[in-house]
């Protein structure tokens, strides 16, 4: 997920946000993770790799639905991805970075686990100039439910480690906070690269 800052931020909290990682908007822009490569292609590969992984959780289990993981991301495709000439390539690309994730112990318990997926959240927090509040929204990738009661935030990563995603998932962690409030909260960054 990547927050953006909410229609009531100033222009100093959008800078705040744009300097702690924060992109246009979740749900719009998608993953963040990657390089960036030429044509937002880590980008999508990411969003593709992220949907499977949810579809996955949300189906009890890696390959649920039965269906190949590159027919699995030709379906998950959405308009613009789907246009794109090299939609074909992206979809391999996302189901090589899944199959080798779901091979993993950490994601086979991430998607076998009690996991809420793409979790949106608003969050309220103080002007960082002062003078009223801003608020910054956001989508967390994962909420593992433990059975404990803790909860776990999960930020799924596709590409390279960067400064920036620690700063996001101690918002998410917040956020979640706010969620979960007699509950407690942790957080984790995972790198499928």
């Amino acid at each position: 997920g990547v927050p953006a800052s909410g229609a009531a931020a100033s222009g100093a909290a959008a800078a705040e946000a744009a300097a702690s990682g924060a992109a246009a908007s979740g749900a719009a822009a998608g993953a963040a993770g990657g390089s960036g490569r030429a044509n937002g292609v880590d980008r999508v590969v990411g969003r593709l790799v992220h949907r499977l992984l949810r579809d996955d959780g949300e189906g009890a289990g890696p390959g649920s639905g039965g269906a190949e993981p590159v027919d699995r991301a030709l379906a998950a495709m959405e308009g613009e991805e789907r246009a794109r000439a090299d939609h074909r390539a992206l979809a391999e690309a996302a189901a090589a970075v899944y199959r080798r994730a779901v091979r993993r112990k950490d994601v086979a318990a991430l998607i076998g686990g009690d996991c809420l997926f793409e979790v949106p959240f608003t969050l309220r927090r103080a002007s960082p100039g002062g003078g009223g509040a801003v608020f910054v929204r956001g989508v967390i990738d994962c909420l593992r439910r433990r059975p404990d009661g803790r909860v776990t935030v999960v930020e799924v990563k596709t590409g390279a480690g960067r400064p920036e995603h620690g700063a996001q998932l101690a918002l998410y962690v917040e956020a979640a906070r706010a969620l979960f409030p007699d509950r407690p909260v942790d957080g984790r960054l995972l790198y499928l690269s």
